[in-house]
């Protein structure tokens, strides 16, 4: 069976736990192996990340990331992105927008379809 790699970028710690269970029911053909790490420890095949974290924007480092690599899906989930700030998610190549709580049975289709991507 094949395994995805999906990096997890999220300003709420108590989050991440939470996503990562959420993966082990999907049943797409592969398993996915869900990290909350640096991008230094390997490229990953999805990233999930919360639009800003800590008042930070992820702006910039999804454009850093575009810079280098145009191929990785990546999904942003965030509460109360207003119009704008979403279509700008979408300029900068991001494959989705989720929006916060995460529902996690379209979330299941869009991480399916993402990763199918890669």
């Amino acid at each position: 069976m094949k395994s995805k790699r999906v990096l997890i970028l999220d300003n709420d710690q108590a989050q991440i736990p939470r996503l990562k269970d959420c993966f082990a029911p999907f049943h797409h053909g592969c398993q996915y192996d869900v990290v909350a790490a640096a991008l230094t420890q390997g490229r990953p095949d999805l990233i999930i990340l919360e639009r800003e974290m800590d008042g930070f924007d992820s702006f910039p480092i999804v454009s850093k990331l575009r810079q280098h690599d145009r191929t990785i899906p990546i999904i942003a989930a965030s509460r109360g992105t207003k119009r704008e700030a979403t279509e700008a998610i979408f300029r900068l190549g991001l494959f989705a927008y989720v929006p916060k709580p995460v529902d996690f049975a379209p979330f299941e289709h869009i991480v399916a379809m993402a990763c199918g991507s890669t």
